[in-house]
């Protein structure tokens, strides 16, 4: 080789940088390198049998180089690793951590680079008349960030439809998540049997090693944020509330809908754990609209100074029906500054029967997280039933103390539930505060098994405390014998709220990040109340909350029990509305039977209102008269990015549990609404739901 090819092959590979060879294959390293070399010029005295020599030489260096590169592959960090895995091989536990923003903690997701990204698709005639937030508002940080994250994840969204490129990056990359493969198939009584299903821990980075040398190989550590998920029981006798989704009413018979306020949001930590952890699909039951429609939080108007809630409307045709509307109403709770608060007293009535012992040590991390948000003059009783029901603590003040209670507890023995409930409630009376916070925060899988253990008999255990303000929290855990069910039912008669725990990033959002608000509750018996105008409406249909519907009489009547609502809480709405100028056709598809009256006209409303909204509540404390607002829509309320998201997630759910009202409903549709819609996302919620959008259509597929 001549000194000319020499020094220019040495400049070509001292520009490379080890950055760019850490991402070249090495099949276009070296088609590179006999590209480059095949333009340099060759010396006028070279003689012809040298060059097999020099195109050796050649191929000896660009073996070497392609061995540096596997080299590097192999040093590089876990996150390329992850980057490069399909979606399907990704576990739930690494995705959450690929969303946490090292800087300002804005969110962002860092999808697979082997697929070059591509711009959005175009919208819709309809989705480009819904207002996303304007670029211009956002810091230019920010901007930035989002359209990088868009561009991602069009990016992975491609890859996962392309089969060919998915195998080809799983070939050329070492997968490294250690796997536990299930036992056994996880199996669905209304179902047929399901395959078995491969559970994963984090993959630990270098740099993460340190942090995470304690592992516990039995079930979840939320301090250590390491996870790994136990394998599904052979058995499946998991029971959900068996519902009928609301029909189309005609505004001319039915003018009111009339419903209690409802914030759960277990539904949605069950969805995630089926489609993310067992790798299915979940039962149509198990899919609540409004528990996934309230897991999100939403950019609602504060309430007035001494108001303590406050409505906001917004509406946009349907995405699944295009001659309906779809009305959202989002009610926003006020906040009360930490220091204001009352104090309070938590009765953690805790099952550790044997059932629980493979999500109990996830159990005692959220349990310590609650102790550690004790204030001064909080205090924490404990009662356990497993095996018996014992009483571990009564009123201790000191989190110290609670948190080593905790530490020592273990699992074993049969589940005396209702037991455990009455002497949690005989705890909460004797140490009762006047004005406080008295709440009994009851976490089990709902299998109660010796005793009072049937649904209408716990239900009528707990109404029967619903007047003496002790507020009742449920918290979901395990699979295989889940009773969602019971849990569904306690909460909605015991004043309370409902929560699943899925994983020890969920216990965190409900025991820290969301404390003030599932655990003080700022008005109690709260109901809503929508009365249309039959000259703007023909026919509407509420989605969801089918658990908590009442008869339009109730809604004065202040001796019926409804839902709760914390503060800073937020309840989020849909309706389906069919136009009072719609065609004949559409109303009779509607509302089946329905035919024009040759007598019965409507009167237009002198100041053209849709509907006049009403709600009513009580104060936490005391026998104190309910409050009554009403509000009038006027005008047609435009659609923003609150609208965008909300009816993304339920035209996923309508998909999701096969509605016999989702019309054309897509999941790809969803997404692509979805995507305009992330806001900032510091959470990740929002960019984990479409990651499960995604998984959902590869289990819908097969």
């Amino acid at each position: 080789m001549n000194d000319n090819l020499d020094k220019q092959l040495e400049a070509w590979k001292e520009q490379r940088s080890p950055k760019d060879a850490q991402f070249a294959s090495e099949e276009k390293f070296a088609a590179d390198f006999f590209e480059k070399a095949a333009q340099l010029p060759a010396e006028k005295d070279a003689k012809k049998t040298f060059w097999p020599i020099v195109c050796k030489l050649a191929a000896c260096v660009a073996v070497v180089l392609c061995l540096a590169v596997m080299l590097l592959k192999l040093n590089q960090t876990n996150e390329t690793a992850i980057m490069d895995m399909p979606l399907a091989q990704v576990p739930k536990i690494e995705l959450i951590e690929m969303v946490r923003e090292q800087n300002d903690k804005a969110a962002e997701i860092m999808l697979p680079r082997a697929v070059e990204a591509l711009p959005p698709p175009p919208l819709t005639a309809a989705e480009k008349t819904v207002v996303p937030e304007k670029p211009e508002s956002m810091p230019a940080v920010k901007q930035t960030r989002r359209e990088e994250l868009q561009e991602r994840f069009m990016a992975a969204e491609k890859k996962e439809q392309n089969n060919e490129a998915i195998d080809a990056v799983a070939k050329s990359v070492p997968l490294h998540p250690v796997m536990a493969k299930a036992k056994s198939a996880v199996k669905d009584v209304a179902y047929a049997p399901q395959k078995p299903v491969a559970r994963y821990r984090k993959a630990l980075t270098p740099q993460e090693m340190p942090r995470m040398m304690k592992v516990q190989s039995d079930g979840y550590n939320m301090v250590d944020e390491n996870m790994q998920f136990s394998a599904s029981p052979s058995w499946n006798t998991e029971e959900y509330k068996n519902v009928s989704e609301k029909p189309f009413l005609a505004v001319t018979e039915n003018p009111l809908s009339t419903f209690g306020a409802d914030v759960d949001t277990a539904g949605y930590g069950m969805m995630r754990r089926m489609i993310v952890q067992d790798r299915r699909l979940p039962p149509p039951n198990a899919i609540r609209i409004e528990e996934l429609l309230n897991y999100f939080h939403y950019d609602y108007p504060m309430p007035e100074k001494d108001d303590v809630m406050r409505p906001h409307f917004e509406m946009q045709v349907a995405p699944w029906n295009p001659s309906h509307q779809l009305l959202l109403v989002g009610i926003q709770a006020k906040t009360i500054p930490l220091e204001e608060l009352p104090p309070s007293h938590y009765v953690f009535l805790i099952d550790n029967s044997g059932s629980m012992s493979h999500v109990f040590p996830m159990v005692k991390d959220a349990m310590t997280a609650l102790a550690k948000q004790l204030r001064k003059g909080d205090s924490v009783s404990m009662v356990t039933y497993g095996g018996g029901v014992n009483v571990l603590l009564e009123a201790a003040w000191d989190p110290q103390v609670v948190c080593a209670e905790i530490e020592k507890l273990d699992v074993g023995g049969y589940t005396p539930g209702g037991e455990g409930i009455q002497k949690a409630y005989q705890i909460a009376e004797k140490h009762f505060i006047k004005g406080g916070n008295n709440r009994i925060v009851l976490i089990t899988d709902g299998d109660f098994n010796v005793g009072t253990s049937s649904e209408a008999e716990l239900v009528e255990m707990v109404e029967a405390k619903q007047k003496s303000c002790i507020y009742l929290t449920v918290v979901g855990c395990g699979m295989g014998n889940y009773k969602d069910n019971k849990m569904k039912m306690l909460a909605n008669k015991g004043n309370g709220n409902y929560f699943y725990l899925d994983e020890p990033r969920e216990a965190r959002k409900i025991f820290v990040k969301g404390m003030t608000g599932n655990m003080v509750t700022i008005c109690r018996d709260v109901k809503f109340q929508l009365e249309f105008n039959p000259s703007k409406v023909f026919a509407y249909r509420q989605l969801g909350y089918e658990l908590r519907a009442m008869a339009s009489s109730d809604f004065r009547n202040d001796a019926k029990d409804s839902g709760e609502v914390g503060m800073g809480q937020q309840v989020t709405v849909l309706y389906e509305l069919v136009p009072a100028e719609a065609s004949e056709d559409v109303k009779k598809q509607a509302v089946p039977g329905w035919q024009p009256l040759k007598y019965a006209k409507t009167e237009a409303i002198a100041n053209d209102e849709l509907l006049t909204f009403r709600m009513r509540y009580k104060l936490p404390q005391g026998d104190v008269p309910a409050v009554e607002k009403t509000t009038a829509l006027t005008t047609v309320p435009m659609p923003t990015s609150n609208w965008n998201w909300a009816s993304s997630v339920a035209e996923f759910a309508l998909r999701l549990r096969h509605s016999s009202f989702a019309g054309d409903a897509d999941y790809s549709r969803a997404m692509k609404r979805a995507r305009t819609a992330l806001g900032d996302d510091t959470a990740g919620h929002r960019i984990e739901f479409l990651l499960l959008i995604l998984r959902t259509q590869e289990l819908d597929a097969k």
